[in-house]
């Protein structure tokens, strides 16, 4: 009822969780986030990739980063911009290094999918 009454507050960043074991990287990359002043929630109830794109588009998500088992070994990250469904991989050089990651993030929407500085 709620949901009709308030407009829906756009959600930067949706972190899908491929693996329970990646629950503290998603945690880490989510506080860093919003730490740089974007809005981030991440998936820590172990549902289909598939549930939680609908859930992110649900959340009127701009972006989806998908993190599975060997993007958190690498450090590239699958990209969905959920608008038009157009995907990209980013890798990172320092996965664990998360200031790194939020400014490597943004800068590949910048480059990927916008072509222009400032974010979209």
């Amino acid at each position: 009822a709620y949901e009709k009454e308030f407009p829906k507050r756009r959600l930067n960043f949706y972190i899908a969780n491929q693996s329970p074991s990646n629950r503290d990287l998603c945690g880490k990359i989510v506080s860093s986030l919003r730490r740089n002043g974007y809005s981030a929630e991440a998936d820590f109830m172990d549902r289909s990739v598939k549930a939680q794109l609908k859930f992110a588009n649900k959340r009127n998500a701009e972006y989806v980063a998908v993190i599975g088992e060997s993007e958190a070994e690498s450090g590239a990250v699958t990209l969905k911009r959920m608008a038009d469904g157009a995907t990209a991989n980013v890798s990172l050089f320092l996965p664990y290094h998360f200031s790194f990651f939020t400014n490597v993030l943004t800068e590949a929407i910048k480059v990927l999918f916008t072509g222009r500085e400032g974010f979209p």
